[in-house]
C-alpha cells in the first residue's frame, strides 16, 4: 500500500508492506497546479508497481474542529450539518471548501470531529493521482493516523513538529478526537516507531503518509466530482452484481427445472414397470382392510350379545340329574334359584363350579317333600338358592 502525506509546500510518500517501510521519497512543491505534477512524479519515482493510494493532509491545508458535546444526530445527519455550518465553524475566506465530519469515541463522551479542505486542493490531489494511475481509497487528515507511527504505551497528548508549527493531539483508546496547533511545543514529545526515528530532518511528512499506509481514514475529503464519479462507479458495480445475481438465479432456476424434469420423467418410467406389482399390492390391502372390518364388527356383535341362555346352561350342567328346577331368575348382578334337589345342600356343592356366581346360599331352611311321579315314595328337599354375578363374567 502506497500512502501519500500532503502538505502546504512538501509531500512524502511510503510504500509499506506490514510494518516495514520499504521505500520513501519527500518533494517540495510551488502551487496547486505544480501539486498534481509532483505528485503523478513521486508516484512514478517508486521502485514497484502500486495502484492504491491513501491520502491524507497535513494540519497546514486541512481544518479540524472537535464539537463537545456532540450534537444528537446520526452519521449522516452529522455530514450534512457541519455542511450547512461551515461558515461558523471554519475558516472559508470566499474560497469553496469541503467538508466531513464522524464521530469519536473520547473520554468525556461522544465528540463530532470535523474537517474542511480547499476545493482546489483536493481536485489538483485527485488529478495528480489520476495521472500516476493511482486509485484512492480514502482522503483525510494526517491527525487522525500518526498515532499509527507512535510506539505503544506513550501518553497523551503528544506533540508533533513540523514546518507549520506544532500540533497537539488527544488521543484515547477509539483513536484520535481533538488537535491543535501552537507555536511553541507543549505537552509530550511524540515517542515515534525505531524505523522514523531514525530518519534526520522533518520527519513529519514520512510518519503521516506511513500512517496513511496502514490504516484507512474513515474521513471521505473528495472533491464533488470525485464523488460522484465514485457514486457512479459504486452504482455501477451494483448494477453488475445485481445482473450477475440475476443471471445466476436464472441459471439456478434453469438447472433445477431440468433436473426436476429428468427426476420427473425417471419416476413415472419406475412407476410404470412396477404398476402391477402395486396395484396386486393394492388389492390385497383392501382385502386386507375390508377382512379387519369384518372381524371388528363381529367383535362388536360378540360383545353386545346375550349370554343368557350360555349362563343358563352352565347353572343346568353344574347340577345333577336328580335335580329339578321349578324356577329361575338372572340378573346383572344377582341369580334365584328354585327347585328339588335329594339334598339341598349339594346345590350349593354343585354351583360353586360356577365360575361366574359367588356366594351362593340357601334362602329359609330345605322343606322335605314327597313328588307325585310314577315312581312313588320319592323324597325330595324344596330348595331356594340366591347368588351374587361377578362382574366381567
Amino acid at each position: 500500500m502506497l500512502g501519500l502525506s500532503i502538505g502546504g509546500r512538501e509531500l512524502a510518500a511510503v510504500y509499506v508492506t506490514g510494518r516495514r517501510i520499504k521505500w520513501f521519497a519527500s518533494a517540495l512543491y510551488g502551487d496547486t497546479a505544480e501539486l498534481a505534477r509532483t505528485i503523478a512524479r513521486l508516484a512514478g519515482e517508486a521502485p514497484m508497481r502500486v495502484r492504491h493510494v491513501r491520502v491524507v493532509l497535513q494540519r497546514d491545508i486541512v481544518q479540524l474542529r472537535s464539537i463537545v458535546p456532540a450534537p444528537p444526530l446520526k452519521p449522516r445527519e452529522a455530514v450534512r450539518y457541519v455542511a450547512l455550518e461551515t461558515s461558523r465553524l471554519f475558516r472559508v475566506n470566499g474560497a469553496a471548501v469541503v467538508t466531513d465530519a464522524v464521530f469519536v469515541q473520547a473520554p468525556q463522551g461522544r465528540v463530532l470531529w470535523a474537517a474542511a479542505v480547499e476545493q482546489s486542493t483536493l481536485e489538483a490531489v485527485v488529478s495528480g493521482c489520476e495521472g500516476a494511475g493511482l486509485q484512492i481509497q480514502s482522503v483525510g487528515p494526517a491527525s487522525e493516523v500518526l498515532a499509527v507511527a507512535l510506539k505503544p504505551g506513550g501518553q497523551t497528548p503528544v506533540a508533533f513538529h513540523g514546518n507549520f508549527g506544532t500540533e497537539v493531539l488527544a488521543l484515547s483508546e477509539h483513536g484520535t478526537w481533538n488537535s491543535r496547533l501552537v507555536r511553541k511545543a507543549a505537552g509530550f514529545e511524540a515517542p515515534l516507531i525505531d524505523s522514523l526515528q531514525a530518519l534526520q530532518g522533518n520527519v513529519l511528512p514520512v510518519a503521516s503518509a506511513f500512517g496513511a499506509a496502514m490504516r484507512q481514514s474513515r474521513f471521505t475529503l473528495l472533491p464533488p466530482d470525485a464523488r460522484l464519479t465514485r457514486h457512479r462507479a459504486a452504482h455501477r458495480r451494483l448494477v453488475r452484481v445485481m445482473i450477475a445475481a440475476l443471471l445466476s438465479w436464472i441459471v439456478a432456476g434453469s438447472v433445477y427445472t431440468a433436473k426436476l424434469a429428468g427426476v420427473a420423467a425417471r419416476a413415472d418410467a419406475e412407476f410404470t414397470a412396477i404398476e402391477p406389482e402395486l396395484n396386486q399390492a393394492l388389492d390385497v390391502r383392501r382385502e386386507f382392510h375390508l377382512a379387519s372390518e369384518a372381524l371388528r364388527k363381529i367383535r362388536i356383535t360378540e360383545s353386545r350379545r346375550s349370554n343368557v341362555l350360555v349362563r343358563i346352561a352352565d347353572v343346568t350342567r353344574a347340577l345333577g340329574d336328580s335335580t329339578f328346577v321349578t324356577a329361575l331368575h338372572l340378573s346383572q348382578d344377582s341369580l334365584r334359584l328354585s327347585g328339588y334337589a335329594p339334598v339341598a345342600v349339594k346345590v350349593l356343592a354343585d354351583l360353586e363350579i360356577v365360575d361366574w356366581l359367588r356366594d351362593a346360599r340357601l334362602v329359609g331352611p330345605p322343606v322335605r317333600q314327597v313328588l307325585n311321579t310314577q315312581s312313588a315314595g320319592q323324597e325330595r328337599d324344596r330348595f331356594t338358592v340366591t347368588a351374587g354375578v361377578r362382574r366381567g363374567r
